[in-house]
């Protein structure tokens, strides 16, 4: 009977321990005592291209880079558009403050405090970045120059949307000529080239051209040669030295590398001048000469096209 009401004593004594650490431990949480979290979880500037990168070291320093479009911000005094922090986390910078960065190495700090009272100072660095590929453009046309042997005048600069051939199948051309492509940029690679993400929006007529040709002797799907820029969403790099644009399509399509070319003349062979009104994407083809069908619009369009001509223009931004 004692030994009974010993372990009776006992087990009490073990609920009245648990239960009051159970106490402890949410009067712990709710008043935030546990809490020494002081992090930038997202941050982000007026200006700001991609998205900044947010570092913490070994030594709980806080570190930010992010890059701005020089074209928009000529100084540096930039508002803060987003400040995300950690869970009961302060600032001494709020959501639409400008911070004024040091001249000498464009910097500006912010120091964020935990729930506890801990304060972790960040560091933010400013890249100051422009490229005029940048921003939303319209396909203006979209031109051929094809064919073999130019001194027998078999080589023509075609617009594809003027052709006969390519509006009896499929979707023509034209439906393009609404189209918007937009380079966002996400950051610079190792080599200080820049990267992002590329939007080919339809346009208006929610279209896209369907790449088909139709003569008399011929039926053949060439969106092979011409759907050089992907529908909807791809991926872009631009090799700054050459103006290339290399585009990698989601999924398993094919990268394509178009030069982004300003306006001019540029004389391609004898019988030949092209000229462009504002800036293209230049895509080299260069299919092998096709003796068989020399001096039709077939050869130059679909049997032996060399570059295909991407016109844009800018829009208002």
């Amino acid at each position: 009977m004692i030994m009974k009401l010993k372990n009776i004593i006992l087990f009490v004594l073990v609920v009245f321990f648990i239960t009051s650490c159970q106490v402890n431990s949410m009067e712990e949480i709710a008043n935030g005592n546990w809490n020494n979290e002081r992090a930038i979880l997202d941050i982000k500037f007026d200006a700001q291209l991609g998205a900044a990168k947010i570092i913490r070291n070994e030594q709980n320093e806080g570190f930010i880079d992010f890059y701005y479009d020089l074209g928009i911000i000529s100084n540096l005094s930039i508002q803060l558009k987003e400040l995300n922090l950690s869970f009961g986390a302060t600032s001494d910078k709020k959501t639409g403050d400008i911070l004024t960065f040091n001249p000498s190495d464009s910097t500006a700090v912010i120091i964020v405090t935990s729930k506890t009272g801990i304060e972790r100072t960040w560091t933010i660095k400013a890249h100051g970045f422009t490229d005029e590929i940048l921003g939303t453009w319209q396909i203006t046309h979209l031109k051929v120059f094809g064919g073999m042997l130019p001194q027998q005048k078999g080589t023509h600069i075609f617009d594809l949307a003027d052709l006969e051939e390519m509006k009896l199948l499929g979707t023509p051309p034209s439906a393009e000529l609404d189209n918007k492509i937009t380079f966002v940029m996400e950051g610079l690679d190792e080599t200080g080239n820049p990267y992002g993400t590329l939007t080919h929006d339809a346009g208006a007529d929610g279209l896209y051209a369907d790449f088909q040709w139709k003569s008399t002797d011929t039926i053949a799907d060439i969106n092979k040669h011409y759907r050089q820029i992907p529908k909807g969403t791809s991926s872009w790099k631009k090799e700054l030295s050459t103006g290339n644009v290399t585009i990698t399509p989601q999924g398993n399509g094919v990268q394509t590398v178009g030069k982004y070319t300003g306006a001019g003349s540029t004389k391609l062979d004898v019988n030949n001048t092209i000229t462009i009104s504002d800036k293209a994407l230049v895509f080299s083809l260069n299919l092998p000469n096709y003796a068989a069908s020399f001096g039709k619009n077939r050869n130059v369009v679909v049997d032996s096209p060399k570059k295909y001509y991407v016109e844009i223009k800018k829009l208002n931004q």
